[in-house]
Formats: C-alpha cells, sequence, structure tokens
C-alpha cells in the first residue's frame, strides 16, 4: 500500500520524469542545530543533472521513537521515477517513562515542526548544490511524520512555526503532501487514546491547559 501512495507522492510532485539508473547518495547532511543537537538528513537522487523533483520522508514512532534510517524501499521506488529522496531527523521528545513526565521542554511540540520546516529551507537554500528543483517538493509520512506533514503543507511560512533554524530567506511551503494515518485532531486523540499521556507530554499539558498549542497542532 505505501509503494502505491508513494506513486501518488510522485505523481503529484512532478509529471513523467526520466526513469533513472544510477543513484547518488549523500548521508548525514546537517541541516540545522538545536542547541548541542546536530539535525541531519539522508539524500538520494538519480545521477545526472537534474533538477530533480524531491520526496521528503518523515518518520513516525509517537514523537519520540523512529529515525531517519527507514523508508529505504520507498527511497529507492522514489529514486528510480526519477526523484530525489530524503529522510529527516528531528528532535525526539524526551520522557521519565516511569513518571510520565518530560525531562527535557525544547523536546516538546512545536521543536519537531521546527525542525521540519528547517530541512524544507535547508533544501531550497542547498538546491543547485545537490541538483534539485527548489519549486517541486512533497512531504509524506506515517503517523507522527504523518502528521508533521500535514503542518508543513497546512501552516503558512509566516506562520509562528518556523522556528530558527537557519536560512529564513527560504520557503518551507511544500507542493504536495500525503498523510499516511497521522492524527489531524490531536485533542480528540488525547480524549480517546489509551496513551494519552504522549500527547499531554507533546502537547506541553491537557487540552484544558494548553488549548491554544493544541490549536495550533
Amino acid at each position: 500500500m505505501y509503494h502505491i501512495i508513494v506513486v501518488i507522492i510522485v505523481t503529484v510532485v512532478a509529471a513523467s520524469p526520466a526513469i533513472a539508473q544510477d543513484v547518488v547518495r549523500h548521508a548525514d547532511l546537517t541541516y540545522s542545530q538545536a542547541g548541542d543537537v546536530e539535525l541531519k538528513l539522508n539524500l538520494t537522487r538519480p545521477a545526472g543533472d537534474g533538477p530533480f523533483p524531491v520526496v521528503v520522508f518523515i518518520h513516525g514512532g509517537g514523537w519520540y521513537l523512529g529515525n531517519r534510517l527507514g523508508y529505504k524501499s520507498e527511497t529507492q521506488e522514489a529514486n528510480s521515477r526519477g526523484y530525489a529522496a530524503v529522510t529527516i531527523s528531528y528532535r525526539l521528545m524526551t520522557f521519565d517513562e516511569s513518571q510520565k513526565e518530560t525531562t527535557t521542554a525544547d523536546t516538546i511540540f512545536p521543536a519537531q515542526i521546527h525542525d521540519a520546516k528547517a530541512a524544507i529551507r535547508w533544501l531550497r537554500a542547498n538546491a543547485d548544490l545537490y541538483h534539485l528543483d527548489p519549486d517541486r517538493i512533497g512531504v509524506t509520512g506515517r503517523s507522527a511524520g504523518g502528521h508533521l506533514s500535514l503542518l508543513l503543507g497546512l501552516t503558512d511560512p509566516a506562520s509562528d512555526l518556523e522556528g530558527a533554524g537557519g536560512h529564513p530567506e527560504q520557503s518551507s511551503r511544500v507542493q504536495a503532501v500525503v498523510n499516511v494515518f497521522g492524527p489531524t485532531d490531536l485533542r480528540a486523540c488525547y480524549e480517546t487514546s489509551s496513551v494519552s499521556w504522549i500527547f499531554r507530554l507533546f502537547m506541553g499539558g491537557t487540552p484544558t491547559e494548553s488549548a491554544e498549542t493544541y490549536r495550533i497542532a
């Protein structure tokens, strides 16, 4: 099923690219820094001058698990169809699981969307270097990654969700979004989920305590 979704998003991002044979790989590229934490991405693209449309894959994991090393078959599929594929890391929520309390305030929302937007701006700032098309960037993700993909598509760059991750002269807009079972109403998730404590920690409180944060997210 996810391979079908990859085909859908690459079709939206660009029309009929050439089928790629050779792939150029760039691993562990630092796109931003949050305190002492270097935020990295992996980028693969077809060999050639491009510029290649881009599909960014954002991992899930409840905003506290996961890494950018997944999506191997999906990135290969995108590359085979003539697209650059990017997987990103972002700040993960840290907490004391036994106490169900956060231990680091700067890893709760909106840190994750700040990082995702910084990654998009970095890709645009470095488009010429890596032979990317800055006007054709799509994003997709599962679960928490789907939530962040939606926020990339639905929030204006002039909003307060840009963060300070670098390249403010670049836009964080994306041209296509595919959300794969990512949450769309965190207030409802808090009220109905068996792990409501995750939403409480991620949002910095309950929907009553952090109403505006839930609205934005």
